[in-house]
């Protein structure tokens, strides 16, 4: 995970977060749920990936609280952890969805200043 960008260690984190949830949908229709090792599915969901998942959004989660601007924290906290489409993020915050993505852009930045003070 060094070497991924900001952007990168963020949008992985959602994607996990959509497969996690995906899954869990798709099981709370079963009556009994069990863990077999050697049971293939068609997830590429594993304790590995869920452990990597709380560690990294634990991370992410931080340094977003240490950014001063509140609006970049909703932002990057809607899109990434949510999953808020942009027209919803700017719908929320009365913006044209164009000025989300400066925002995004500037959000970006500063937690990648915050990641790096805190290394």
């Amino acid at each position: 995970m060094e070497n991924m960008t900001t952007k990168q260690q963020l949008e992985k984190c959602r994607l996990l977060i959509a497969e996690c949830e995906s899954l869990l949908l798709s099981l709370q229709f079963k009556d009994r749920i069990y863990c077999d090792t050697k049971q293939q599915t068609n997830s590429t969901v594993t304790l590995d990936n869920i452990k990597e998942l709380v560690s990294l959004r634990e991370k992410l989660e931080k340094a977003i609280q240490q950014i001063d601007k509140p609006e970049y924290r909703y932002v990057l906290q809607a899109r990434y952890f949510n999953n808020f489409s942009w027209a919803d993020i700017a719908l929320k915050m009365n913006f044209e969805e164009r000025y989300i993505f400066k925002i995004h852009g500037k959000a970006l930045l500063a937690l990648n200043e915050v990641l790096k003070n805190a290394e």
